[in-house]
C-alpha cells in the first residue's frame, strides 16, 4: 500500500510545517528546519549549511528513519539518528509518496522512484504534481492534465479525472482522499467513486480526526464531514483572527493573536500570564499531552511544570571562516561552506614500568565532508580506524551533464546485467547523460571471491595448546598456596599503569599494601570470581600491572609468588562426552593423563575437578612446565555454537552475504561478522540439519589484474531501457541487456547476449 502524507501534525498554509519523527519534532520555519527533542538538546536548526536544498521549505514527510524535506530548489533526506542531511534530487517540488520499497518524488520536471536500499534514483515519468494514493497507483495532479500512474505495469492513465482537479496540500482521512485548496475541499471515497468539491471560506490551517476535516478561516471554526457532506460553525468564544489548530485525543488548540485556547470540555488560555513569553501564535502542534507553540521569535514548549522557550535563530551562522554546533564542523574559505563529521584523534603515551619509560603515539581519522558546488554536492570520506584496511573516497553528484564522479574505495559493475560481476576495488567510476547515459569503472580488485557452507550448530574442534601458555595474569592465590579460604569481605583492586586510562572513579595515589598507584576497584560476578574452596581469584582476563587486595582487615599485593601457572584455556562450551585430551612432547610421544594428577581413575578421562567445560578452564595440580620436557596438549571436543570460522579473512567490509536454509539474513540484525578474523555469529535459530551459506570476498594483498568495463544506458521511455556493455578482466566479455515493459503482450523481460574472446 503506498501512503502519501506531506504533513503528519500540523498544516499551516503560510509555510509553517510541523512533523513527528521517533520521539522528536521537526518545524519548518523560514529561516530552516528545527528539529526539538524534549530530552535535549532541546532545539537545532538545519539550513543549506547543513545539506537541506536552498529556499523554503514546502514540504516534510518520514518513512522508514528518513526525514524528507522539499525545499524551492530540491529534496533532501536526513536519517533520524545522526541528521546527516544530503540533497538527493534538485529542481522545485511538488509532491512526494512511499510505499514497502519506493520513495516517489515529484519535480515540475517529471516523476521519479528512488529505491530504499539501494539509493538509485530512476525517473519513472517526464510529469510530475501532488501525489494522491490510489489502491496500487499514484494520482498525479498537474494543473494542466493530472493523470494516474500504474505502479505494477508503470504507465500512465488520463480517464476518470476531473479537468479542474487541482489544490495546495493533499489529504487522507480514514476513508476519503482528496486535496485542500485555499477556499475549496476535493474528496473521493478510497474505495471508488468521483471527485466532489465542497467551497469553504479561505482556509488558513485544519486538522484531521477519522474523516472529519476540523479548518480553520480568520473569522471561525469549522468542521466538516465528508460522510454526510455538511459544513458545521464550531462553537468557540473568541472572536479575532485564528492562525492555526492542533488536535490530540480529546483536546484541540487554536492559536490566535492574543495566545491559545486549550479546548477539552472547558477552555483554558495559554498566554504571557501563564508563562509565554509571546501571545500571537503562527503553528501549533502536540508532542504527546503537551503542546509546542511557534511565535515570531521563539518556539516554546508546554510540560507539566510550564513553559520552556527558545530562540529562533533567524540570523543564521556567523560568517566565520570556521565554525561548529551538533551538527558538524563548518570551514568557510572565500564563501565556499565545506561540512565536516568525524573525528581526528592524537593519542600520545608515556609509561614508565619498573624503572624503564616506554613511549608510544598513534592517529587515527574517521572523517567525511561535503560542500554544494557547481549545483552539485562534492564529499569524500577517509578512515584510518584500522590501519590496515584504510578506506577513503571522493565524489562528486549533480542533476546535470556529469551525473557522478567517483574515486576510491567501493563496489563497481556495469548496470542491469547479471552476466559480469560487481566486484569490490579501488578505482575510478563515472556516469554522464540524463536520458543517454554513460557508465565506467576501472580499478584493480581488493577481494577474492569465497564461498563457504556449514552444516548444523553442532561445531567439532581441534587445538594444541603448549605448555608455557597457561592463563597468565588472571588466576591468583589470596594464600600463597591454593588450599580453602574463607574470606568474609573481598575487595580487589588493580592498577594497569596507564595513566591515560584513570577516569573518575580511579583511586590515584592510593597506597595498599605498602604501594602506591592509580587503583581501579573491580566488580564481582563482572570482573572477578573467587572460589572458596581453593582460595583462588579469577580476574575473568589477563591483567598485568599490579593487583591488591583487601579481605578481613587485611591489606596484600598479589605479585608473582601469587600468580598461579597452573591453568589453560582449552576451548568453550564443551559438550563433557567429546572432550579429548592428549599430553606429548614435541617428537609425539604420549604421556598417561595420570601423571599430571588430572586423572586419579586412570581411564584416561579428565576427571571433572580438573575441567570446567563451559568455561574451558583446564586446571592442573601443579604447573607442568620444567626444564626438560616441552609439553603439548591436545584437544578435541564438540560444541553447540553460533560462532562459524571463515577459512579466509581478512574479509572485504559490506561484501558479506549469509544464507540460512535458503533465507537471506540481514547483516548487523541476524548476524554478525568480523571482518578481521573471519567470525561469524549467527543470531537466528540454528537446528542440527540448518545449512548456513556465505559468500564473501576475502582482501587480496598481492597485485590483480585490473578491471574495467564501460556501457551506454538509453531511457527512451519509461516503458523501455537498454545497457550494452563491454567488460575487461582478462578477457573481453559484451553484454546487450534489454528490458521492455508492457501491459499487454510481453510482460517484463530481459534480452541478454553474451560475446567473448
Amino acid at each position: 500500500m503506498i501512503i502519501l502524507l506531506m504533513i503528519s501534525l500540523a498544516q499551516v498554509p503560510s509555510g509553517y510545517h510541523i512533523l513527528k519523527a521517533g520521539p522528536d519534532l521537526y518545524i519548518a520555519t523560514p529561516e530552516g528546519l528545527y528539529r526539538f527533542s524534549p530530552d535535549g538538546p532541546n532545539l537545532n536548526l538545519f539550513t543549506e549549511l547543513h545539506g537541506l536544498a536552498r529556499g523554503r521549505i514546502r514540504f516534510l514527510e518520514y518513512d522508514d528513519g528518513l526525514v524528507w524535506v522539499g525545499s524551492d530548489s530540491g529534496i533532501a533526506n536526513g536519517d533520524v539518528r545522526f541528521q546527516d542531511w544530503r540533497v538527493v534530487m534538485r529542481g522545485e517540488p511538488v509532491g512526494i509518496g512511499y510505499d514497502d520499497d519506493y520513495v516517489y518524488l515529484a519535480l515540475r520536471r517529471g516523476l521519479f522512484r528512488y529505491e530504499k536500499i539501494t539509493e538509485d534514483i530512476d525517473p519513472i515519468s517526464k510529469k510530475g504534481g501532488i501525489i494522491l494514493n490510489e489502491d496500487g497507483r499514484l494520482l498525479v495532479v498537474r494543473p494542466d492534465a493530472s493523470f494516474y500512474y500504474e505502479i505494477e505495469s508503470e504507465t500512465e492513465i488520463r480517464t476518470g479525472i476531473p479537468a479542474d482537479l487541482s489544490g495546495r496540500y493533499p489529504i487522507t482521512t480514514l476513508n476519503w482522499i482528496g486535496l485542500i485548496d485555499t477556499n475549496r475541499i476535493i474528496l473521493r471515497q478510497k474505495k471508488g467513486g468521483s471527485f466532489e468539491e465542497f467551497k469553504t471560506p479561505e482556509i488558513v490551517s485544519y486538522t484531521i480526526k477519522n474523516d472529519s476535516i476540523l479548518f480553520a478561516t480568520e473569522s471561525g471554526i469549522y468542521l466538516f464531514d465528508p460522510n454526510t457532506n455538511s459544513f458545521h460553525p464550531y462553537t468557540f468564544p473568541y472572536q479575532g483572527k485564528i492562525n492555526c489548530l492542533a488536535r490530540s485525543g480529546p483536546f484541540l488548540a487554536v492559536g490566535t493573536d492574543s495566545g491559545i485556547y486549550e479546548i477539552n470540555g472547558g477552555i483554558r488560555l495559554e498566554s504571557k500570564r501563564t508563562g509565554m513569553v509571546e501571545d500571537s501564535i503562527i503553528a501549533l502542534a502536540y508532542l504527546g499531552d503537551n503542546l509546542i507553540a511557534v511565535t515570531r521569535d521563539y518556539i516554546s514548549y508546554r510540560t507539566s511544570s510550564g513553559w520552556q522557550s527558545f530562540k529562533r535563530e533567524k540570523k543564521g551562522p556567523r560568517p566565520a571562516l570556521i565554525y561548529w554546533d551538533k551538527t558538524g564542523t563548518y570551514l568557510a574559505p572565500f564563501g565556499q561552506r565545506i561540512r565536516f563529521l568525524g573525528r581526528i584523534s592524537y593519542n600520545y603515551r608515556i609509561q614508565h614500568i619498573s624503572g624503564e619509560d616506554y613511549y608510544g603515539s598513534d592517529t587515527t581519522i574517521d572523517l567525511t565532508g561535503q560542500t554544494e558546488i557547481l549545483d552539485g554536492r562534492l564529499s569524500g570520506f577517509y578512515d584510518s580506524s584500522e590501519p590496515e584496511r584504510i578506506d577513503y573516497g571522493i565524489g562528486y553528484k549533480s542533476d546535470h551533464l556529469i551525473r557522478s564522479l567517483f574515486y576510491g574505495k567501493d563496489r563497481f559493475g556495469l548496470p542491469q546485467s547479471k552476466l559480469t560481476p560487481t566486484l569490490k576495488t579501488r578505482g575510478f567510476r563515472g556516469e554522464a547523460g540524463s536520458w543517454i547515459q554513460v557508465l565506467g569503472f576501472y580499478g584493480r580488485p581488493i577481494g577474492r571471491y569465497r564461498y563457504q557452507v556449514f552444516t548444523g550448530n553442532l561445531i567439532e574442534k581441534d587445538l594444541v595448546v603448549q605448555d608455557s601458555s597457561y592463563q597468565k595474569d588472571r588466576f591468583f592465590t589470596i594464600d600463597t598456596l591454593e588450599g580453602r579460604l574463607e574470606i568474609k569481605d573481598l575487595e580487589v583492586y588493580y592498577d594497569d599503569l596507564d595513566p591515560l586510562t584513570n577516569d573518575d572513579h580511579t583511586l590515584i595515589g592510593e597506597i595498599i599494601g605498602g604501594r602506591r598507584g592509580d587503583y581501579d576497584r573491580l566488580v564481582p560476578v563482572l570482573d572477578l570470581s573467587y572460589r572458596e574452596d581453593l582460595g583462588v581469584l579469577d580476574l575473568k582476563r589477563s591483567r598485568p600491572g599490579t593487583l591488591a587486595v583487601r579481605y578481613d582487615g587485611k591489606e596484600v599485593i598479589l605479585d608473582s609468588s601469587h600468580n598461579l601457572k597452573n591453568r589453560y584455556w582449552v576451548g568453550s562450551g564443551i559438550l563433557p562426552f567429546s572432550f579429548e585430551l592428549t599430553i606429548t612432547d614435541t617428537i609425539g610421544t604420549r604421556y598417561p593423563l595420570s601423571r599430571f594428577g588430572i586423572d586419579q581413575d586412570n581411564n584416561n578421562l579428565v576427571d571433572e575437578d580438573f575441567i570446567d567445560y563451559e568455561s574451558g578452564i583446564l586446571r592442573f595440580p601443579r604447573p607442568i612446565i620444567n626444564d626438560t620436557i616441552s609439553y603439548r596438549l591436545r584437544i578435541h571436543y564438540s560444541s553447540y555454537s553460533l560462532l562459524y570460522q571463515l577459512e579466509h579473512y581478512p574479509i572485504v567490509r559490506g561484501s558479506d552475504r549469509v544464507l540460512l536454509d535458503g533465507e537471506e539474513l540481514n547483516s548487523g540484525v541476524d548476524y554478525i561478522i568480523d571482518y578481521s578474523t573471519g567470525l561469524l555469529l549467527v543470531l537466528k535459530p540454528v537446528t542440527p540439519a540448518s545449512e548456513i551459506e556465505v559468500y564473501y570476498e576475502e582482501e587480496v594483498v598481492d597485485s590483480e589484474q585490473a578491471r574495467g568495463g564501460i556501457a551506454l544506458r538509453f531511457l527512451p521511455s519509461d516503458n523501455f531501457r537498454a545497457s550494452p556493455g563491454f567488460y575487461h578482466d582478462g578477457t573481453n566479455t559484451f553484454t546487450g541487456p534489454v528490458e521492455i515493459r508492457t501491459r499487454h503482450f510481453f510482460g517484463r523481460g530481459e534480452l541478454i547476449s553474451q560475446s567473448g574472446t
